[in-house]
């Protein structure tokens, strides 16, 4: 997601929870729209080989699973009344617009878009997960797992003093488990960032 000649601008800032952000808005007429999908399939199928070598032109049960995924991907090109023009680039976000139709994006930084307006249609989108990602506390969450980890490590690591591959071994197990402990908590201070943020959005 990227903004080419016209600059984003900044139209509020302030604290969500701690968290300092910027508000900015990218806005234009829209002079070409470019919407595509992609899919990727993975996992496998298979015949058991001795059923296959015994009736290999009968019809056998297949085993195994196969998961597609597909992202969806948009590309809008605005150009403002100064005749700059910018390039919104959106993930599973698509806002539905025609080339002459007037659009506005917000984020919180450059390509975190996550709320548009169609001004023409007067239609507003919204991806709240897109708020929540990018206002999600990492360091924060990285840097509680590591003290939580510590004690428990301790108490791992006491029961075979010594062994320094037991050792290693125990540390990232309990980074792991405290990581997965505070998950929940600093999921649910990204989603009120996320709403927080979210109100700022100008709804006309």
């Amino acid at each position: 997601m990227n903004v080419g000649d016209a600059p984003m601008k900044k139209i509020a800032e302030g604290s969500a929870l701690l968290r300092k952000f910027a508000l900015y808005e990218v806005s234009g007429t829209v002079i070409k729209e470019v919407t595509r999908s992609e899919t990727e399939t993975t996992g496998s199928v298979s015949t058991p080989d001795l059923a296959h070598k015994l009736a290999p032109n009968m019809s056998l049960p297949v085993k195994g699973k196969i998961k597609s995924k597909t992202t969806r991907y948009q590309v809008i090109h605005l150009k403002d009344g100064d005749g700059n023009r910018s390039v919104v680039e959106l993930v599973n976000f698509l806002v539905p617009c025609t080339e002459g139709d007037e659009v506005s994006v917000w984020g919180v930084k450059e390509g975190a878009w996550f709320a548009a307006r169609n001004q023409s249609t007067r239609r507003s989108y919204r991806k709240l997960f897109g708020a929540v990602s990018a206002l999600y506390p990492f360091a924060a969450h990285l840097g509680l797992a590591a003290l939580l980890a510590v004690p428990l490590w301790n108490n791992m690591a006491a029961s075979k003093p010594g062994d320094t591959g037991f050792a290693i071994f125990a540390a990232l197990i309990t980074f792991v488990i405290a990581g997965f402990l505070i998950l929940i908590p600093m999921a649910i201070v990204a989603f009120v960032r996320g709403i927080l943020v979210m109100r700022r959005v100008p709804e006309t």
